[in-house]
C-alpha cells in the first residue's frame, strides 16, 4: 500500500496539470493565402503581420503565397506600398486576398 500511494499521487497530479498546460498553450491554426492585384496577378513581398506584434508575420513569395500560424482570433494586417491595407481574423483569412491600389491625393 505504501508504494501505491506515491504512484497514485503522481497519476492524479498528471491528470490535473496536463489539461491546464494544454489550455494555457491556446489553440493555434495554420492558414495559407494568395495575395493578388485586382487584375489577378500575384503580389510579391506583401507584408502580413499580426496586429499588435513586433515579431509575428511573413511576406508573400514570388507566387503571392504566404502561410501563417497563430491564434485563430488574432488579427492579421495585409499591407503593401501603394495599396489599401486589409485586416482579417486569422481564422477568417480567405484563400485569396485581392489588394486594390490606393487613390492618389493630388
Amino acid at each position: 500500500m505504501k508504494r501505491f500511494l506515491p504512484v497514485l499521487i503522481i497519476v492524479l497530479a498528471t491528470l490535473i496539470t496536463v489539461p491546464i498546460i494544454l489550455y494555457a498553450a491556446g489553440e493555434t491554426i495554420r492558414k495559407c493565402t494568395i495575395v493578388e492585384q485586382a487584375e489577378g496577378e500575384p503580389l510579391v513581398g506583401v507584408a502580413i503581420i499580426f496586429e499588435g506584434s513586433t515579431s509575428g508575420g511573413a511576406i508573400t513569395d514570388v507566387d503571392g503565397r504566404v502561410c501563417l500560424e497563430g491564434d485563430p482570433d488574432a488579427y492579421v494586417v495585409i499591407t503593401f506600398i501603394g495599396y489599401i491595407s486589409q485586416r482579417y481574423k486569422l481564422k477568417d483569412l480567405p484563400e485569396r486576398v485581392c489588394l486594390y491600389e490606393a487613390e492618389d491625393e493630388d
